[in-house]
């Protein structure tokens, strides 16, 4: 995992920046592997200096500024990328003249970037479009600090005070990313925003968003739209794949994972991969049939690991890494510790996924896609045959699809967007409801797109909650997690090509097929399912019952309101589960009441 701290201060302010320099002697003095990238009047940035290729502080000359991450470049229209070695005098001066808008519209890749303008004392933080590197920020001791994650030296004095806000809008909107975070003295630079400082005063001003690029640029033709798909994901896996020597990929027997598998099998840097397809003998759960087919495309070693029902004690759940806000990833944690071994043996240096597929490429079988026609072209005999389309895809009858598209395309005002995809689990409390209205999802992203179509806007939404894929997790102490499908060319694309042309053929991720149709078996292609964990995530529920009783029954969820008891308690028996299944709510609110304990459990150590 790539870690650094950027702290940030008022270099104008004598007692500011003698408390900066004790805390920089302090980091300086820590033996976990901090090194200093940049020391300048106002700031000073460290970082652990990443593994191998995949990680690099690109410096500017003169201090005036570092980029975090990693960042490429090259030529968009052919889809070519090398790496980026470092900054010239021209191009550092035209990212400091821009105020880092040149580098989201010329190079991309994973990055948090720190630009100084010493005349103006104005300091600006950039966050990549991807979200691929966590940007927390907290103050500590009046001087601004910005980190990859809270297992540092300054995190441990922040005040855990719970932000319930947070909290609610996860139970009821899903929102899982947003600035805030579920410390209320910790918030984050958000995908694509810049973060002006001139001394106490912040402003924020988004550089990159979907409906900027949907604005910018259409593209209707299915052919033309289907050949850049196989173009830019080859290209972006590939890029990400020379990074590293040795990769341990994920792989479902999905379409996603199977089509990040094969663009892995044509990289020129030739990186070592071992294959993994973890199955379940539950129903759903086993697709080693396909996964076979497609590596049998390849030369990759290949090994299948069986899932098995984890036993869910309190002390698993609190192994998570401390994080700003629930990471919902405590169902993996014996994943997690197989992948730590499997990386150790190997010499692994990253986990890849096809995570982020569902997202771009449009997996969602929503009825609305009929209105973003409507909404774009108006009626015509075209409309017709999308919605012949959409009713294919949703199982509807083709009329009704053509009602629900003139109700959401003409009579709505768009925020009924999420119809059909809300479900409010029934044991959230009256304190949930509170603090957050169903519906009310506040990201920019989506809030402020006036104007978007209402299945582009689902689209959108996706977009920004497909960032939760780099939360923090066991294994990502051992090795990168790479998820190469969240790539800035990708997601431009995806989001510039409407709904009714990514689904066209009533096929979910349409032109995805279409565009590894020669990559992929045919069995893949085709296929119209996915593999279903729920029947693993029922039986450990199931199986764990008196563990989260004794978790979430008298847990801080409801102590605060944001569950009611008495309908938890109805819903935690193996009866209620029988009849109306609620697992992998029970297991997301398990994970949300972990982090709380773990949080509280540290500031109760504290205060002893």
């Amino acid at each position: 995992m790539y870690r650094y701290i950027i702290l940030l201060w008022d270099r104008r302010d004598p007692e500011k920046s003698q408390i900066a320099q004790m805390l920089v002697e302090r980091l300086k003095k820590q033996t976990s592997g901090w090194r200093s990238v940049l020391q300048a009047d106002g700031a000073a940035v460290f970082d652990n200096g990443g593994r191998n290729n995949a990680w690099q502080a690109y410096v500017l000359p003169d201090s005036r500024g570092v980029v975090l991450g990693k960042l490429f470049t090259g030529t968009t229209n052919k889809n070519t990328w090398s790496h980026v070695a470092e900054f010239g005098v021209s191009e550092a001066r035209e990212l400091l003249e821009t105020r880092g808008k040149h580098l989201i519209d010329e190079y991309w890749g994973r990055y948090v970037a720190v630009f100084l303008t010493p005349k103006t004392n104005n300091q600006y933080i950039l966050r990549d479009p991807t979200g691929g590197i966590e940007c927390l920020h907290f103050t500590y001791k009046s001087i601004n600090v910005f980190c990859s994650d809270l297992e540092n030296v300054f995190a441990d004095d922040i005040e855990a005070s719970f932000n319930w806000r947070h909290i609610a809008s996860i139970l009821i909107n899903g929102e899982l990313v947003g600035k805030e975070t579920g410390l209320t003295a910790v918030t984050q630079v958000q995908a694509g925003e810049c973060l002006e400082i001139d001394g106490c005063c912040k402003k924020s001003e988004f550089y990159w968003s979907p409906q900027k690029i949907f604005n910018h640029r259409r593209i209707d033709d299915a052919g033309v739209a289907s050949e850049l798909i196989r173009q830019t994901t080859l290209s972006c896996v590939q890029a990400w794949a020379s990074c590293y020597s040795s990769i341990i990929h994920d792989l479902s027997g999905g379409l996603d994972s199977s089509i990040v598998l094969a663009c892995l099998s044509e990289a020129s840097s030739s990186p070592d991969v071992l294959v993994v397809n973890r199955y379940s003998e539950a129903p759903g759960g086993d697709e080693r049939e396909f996964a076979r087919k497609m590596v049998g495309r390849t030369n990759f070693e290949y090994v299948e690991k069986e899932k098995l029902i984890p036993h869910m004690g309190l002390s698993q759940l609190l192994e998570s890494p401390r994080s700003a806000r629930p990471g919902l990833n405590g169902v993996n944690i014996e994943r997690d510790l197989e992948s730590i071994e499997m990386a150790r043996k190997r010499g692994a240096d990253a986990f890849f996924t096809g995570q982020g597929g569902d997202s771009f490429f449009f997996q969602m079988k929503a009825p609305s896609i009929a209105a973003d026609y409507l909404q774009t072209h108006g009626l015509g005999a075209e409309l017709i045959n999308v919605a012949r389309d959409v009713g294919y895809l949703t199982s509807k009858p083709a009329w009704l699809v053509l009602w629900r598209a003139i109700q959401l395309g003409w009579l709505s005002d768009g925020k009924d967007y999420m119809n059909g995809f809300q479900y409010i689990p029934t044991f959230v409390g009256e304190a949930c409801h509170q603090l957050v209205h169903a519906g009310e999802f506040n990201h920019p992203w989506v809030r402020d797109a006036s104007g978007v179509p209402p299945a582009k806007r689902l689209h959108f939404r996706s977009i920004v909650n497909s960032q939760q894929y780099y939360a923090p997790s066991l294994r990502g102490s051992i090795a990168d997690v790479m998820h190469p499908l969240l790539s800035q060319p990708l997601i431009e694309l995806c989001v510039s090509i409407p709904t009714y042309v990514l689904t066209q053929g009533g096929m979910d991720r349409a032109l995805a097929r279409n565009a590894f149709r020669e990559y992929l078996p045919k069995e893949i292609c085709n296929r119209r399912t996915k593999g279903d964990m729920m029947s693993l995530y029922n039986n450990t529920v199931l199986e764990n019952l008196p563990a989260l009783k004794e978790l979430l029954l008298d847990g801080l969820l409801v102590q605060e309101r944001i569950l009611d008891r008495p309908k938890l308690e109805e819903v935690l028996t193996e009866e209620s589960l029988l009849r109306t299944p609620d697992y992998t709510r029970i297991m997301m609110v398990a994970d949300i009441e972990a982090w709380l304990t773990s949080w509280s459990s540290n500031r109760q150590k504290k205060a002893a």
